[in-house]
């Protein structure tokens, strides 16, 4: 499986304290399911503004089924949650999501695989 040809490289991916209070996403891919690129994030830093509340931020969230992310050696702060991911509402996105990480911390939602 190809990722993608422009993976985004050692770059800061910043949270304000303006989505302190919500549940938020860094990234929502949207990509079909014959598309065999995706957002891939790579040794990128994820970091946060103090007041950003801790475990409040989700790496991602599917936006349309088949959605395709990558998160490959990266580092996250405490504002990441333990789940990684989010499905996102009441949808079934957690069965055609093709969301990836490695190193795979623990506490990851179940259908997130290991890169």
């Amino acid at each position: 499986m190809e990722i993608s040809r422009k993976p985004l490289r050692s770059v800061q991916v910043f949270s304000p304290d303006a989505v302190r209070t919500t549940r938020s996403r860094r990234s929502a891919p949207a990509h079909p399911l014959s598309q065999t690129e995706g957002f891939r994030f790579h040794n990128c830093a994820f970091t946060c503004t103090e007041g950003v509340n801790e475990k409040s931020i989700y790496l991602a969230r599917p936006w349309r089924d088949y959605g395709l992310c990558v998160f490959e050696d990266c580092t996250y702060g405490p504002h990441i949650s333990l789940e990684g991911f989010d499905k996102w509402n009441n949808t079934d996105r957690d069965k055609t999501a093709r969301f990836y990480e490695n190193p795979m911390p623990a506490g990851r939602v179940s259908w997130a695989k290991k890169l």
